[in-house]
């Protein structure tokens, strides 16, 4: 009876702590592709690789792992941007200047930059060493200051930090800048320099337009999307015939189950009243990105349905950047592997990974190969889905032999009370 126990105990000790999955086993992956280098930087210590639509048709986003000779290559995922204008430098003019026995405060007027650039920073000049805090302010008014930043200014002997005398910005144009250091330094701000602004890598895809659906119950109109190449979006932009309407609408998207659950609600508007400028708000932003079959509807309440003359949907490019292998090991080829729905999303250190400042470092660029099945897939007891069922059988086997002794135990003091009844 002891060892019966026993084993009971064990089985539910096992079913408790579950089964640790290894570290790393591409046989779990349907899909690899392997990555190609198109462009070469210079001493770049970082790689960087765009996700094509195989690779978001195929996966489940947490399951995404660069392999290089059986080891994983840390990475870090984010929306790609592009830089779309112009570098230079400006001027600032001093418009006023105070020192004081602690401190001093500048105030600058900044001249125009390109529409499609960012002030990126103000350089400093000293022939003294110097270092102090820094506290800035930025706005198109001088009493209504909309930005207001801390920074730390130095410069020092011998030192090659390429920080040392400037003060980073980094944001759209301002009419002016205010400066307060806490030194008294003699110090001039030779120029400012501005960089292209980035925007987003999106893929757009136009859709063809379905017949519309009334529903009388609703008084809504419905259009059904079928999405069989599970194309993902994270936005839908719409034009209609119409130029002056208020709309409420929803979105659904198509679960496994086959059902349509919401994932969206909200208004689209148009209006040009003024018979000049053109108002509308008909650019939907999801919260998540779809990926299945989808549905909207548009509820006209009392009023005439509107006509829609165009659609598209979008999603923004994401990029792998990862720290390139010591250049002998390149040789080999590095592979991504994705397609394994019980992947948990990796916890890398990245700390270091350059995420806003890619302009400013050496990266060689790759390119995803054709997509491959993987000839290694198979089935480990050790890894879900298998593992699951196994944790669930053990349990509903303990469960069953606790349920059995349980039924003896209370059959044996059952007899002892009818015995003790008689006595």
């Amino acid at each position: 009876m002891k060892s019966l126990y026993q084993f009971i105990f064990l089985i539910y000790l096992v079913s408790a702590i579950g089964i640790e999955a290894s570290p790393v086993r591409t046989e779990n992956y349907s899909f690899f592709k392997e990555l190609k280098q198109i462009a070469t930087s210079q001493n770049s210590e970082w790689g960087v690789v765009d996700l094509d639509e195989e690779v978001y048709k195929s996966s489940y986003y947490d399951d995404i792992r660069l392999i290089q000779n059986g080891k994983q290559l840390p990475y870090l995922r984010q929306t790609k941007k592009v830089p779309t204008g112009q570098t230079g430098i400006v001027k600032p003019k001093i418009i006023f200047q105070k020192k004081t026995s602690r401190e001093q405060i500048f105030v600058f007027e900044i001249p125009n930059i390109p529409s499609n650039s960012r002030l990126h920073e103000i350089i400093v000049e000293s022939s003294q060493n110097y270092d102090g805090q820094v506290i800035y302010y930025l706005g198109d008014a001088i009493d209504k200051w909309t930005v207001k930043r801390s920074s730390f200014l130095y410069k020092y002997y011998d030192s090659d930090d390429s920080d040392s005398g400037k003060i980073s910005l980094n944001v759209d144009h301002f009419k002016y800048l205010r400066i307060e250091i806490g030194n008294t330094i003699p110090l001039t701000f030779p120029f400012i320099k501005y960089e292209p602004k980035s925007q987003i890598s999106q893929i757009v895809n136009s859709l063809d337009i379905p017949n519309k659906k009334i529903n009388s119950d609703t008084n809504s109109s419905i259009y059904f999307f079928d999405n069989p190449e599970h194309k993902p979006f994270q936005s839908i932009e719409l034009e209609f015939a119409e130029k002056s309407f208020n709309r409420k609408y929803e979105i659904f998207f198509l679960n496994d189950s086959k059902e349509y659950i919401s994932i969206r609600q909200g208004n689209l508007f148009s209006s040009n009243q003024d018979k000049r400028d053109l108002l509308s708000n008909n650019l939907i932003q999801l919260n998540s990105t779809v990926f299945s079959s989808w549905k909207l509807e548009i509820f006209d309440e009392d009023n005439e349905s509107l006509n829609l003359t165009k659609i598209s949907v979008s999603h923004p490019i994401e990029e792998i950047l990862f720290k390139l292998p010591a250049e002998q090991e390149l040789q080999t080829k590095i592979q991504l592997y994705y397609g394994y729905k019980y992947a948990t999303n990796p916890n890398y250190d990245t700390y270091d990974f350059p995420r806003n400042n890619m302009n400013d470092v050496q990266i060689s660029k790759f390119l995803l190969e054709t997509e491959s099945p993987n000839p290694e897939k198979s089935f480990s007891i050790f890894e879900p889905p298998v593992s699951i069922w196994i944790t669930r059988l053990i349990f509903l086997l303990g469960s069953i032999m606790i349920g059995f002794l349980g039924y003896r135990v209370l059959g044996q003091w059952a007899v002892q009370i009818k015995e003790s009844v008689k006595a």
